[in-house]
């Protein structure tokens, strides 16, 4: 079950005890349906009273969708932990174009990856969109960035 799909969250089964998604080593996200609310749970290095690992809690509240919570839950993990979530840091558009160009021909489409190159060059890589970080891009960049 993937939480940060909407259409995944709302088939959830209401239920007391949230769904839970894996951020980092010890470190989830969960999502509790019927409030549509979220949690972070971290596992820390201590040890509690029956010589477990204690699991901390943190309620993130409601009214959001799973990037924003996932950026509050990332900021608490940051302060509790000592240290930040790692995330993967992508590059830019133009980066990730040709990465997809290389895996093309890497796969023995090196017609496709041709064409695909063209409209590249046509529609994106002379336009500002290219250089936009994949970190801060959104769909409404590609809609308009494409034709802009």
């Amino acid at each position: 079950m993937d939480l940060s799909l909407k259409r995944s969250r709302m088939s959830l089964k209401p239920r007391r005890e949230p769904y839970w998604q894996r951020l980092a080593a010890g470190a989830f996200l969960g999502f509790r349906r019927g409030p549509n609310s979220w949690i972070v749970r971290y596992r820390g290095k201590g040890t509690g009273e029956t010589g477990l690992r204690r699991q901390h809690y943190f309620s993130l509240g409601e009214g959001f969708e799973y990037d924003e919570a996932k950026e509050r839950a990332e900021a608490w993990l940051a302060q509790v932990s000592g240290t930040a979530v790692r995330t993967v840091r992508r590059g830019t558009v133009r980066a990730a174009l040709e990465t997809y160009l290389a895996h093309l021909r890497r796969v023995g489409r090196a017609d496709a990856a041709k064409r695909a190159e063209g409209q590249f060059k046509t529609a994106i890589y002379k336009n500002a969109l290219a250089l936009q970080s994949l970190e801060t891009a959104t769909q409404e960049d590609f809609w308009s960035g494409a034709t802009g």
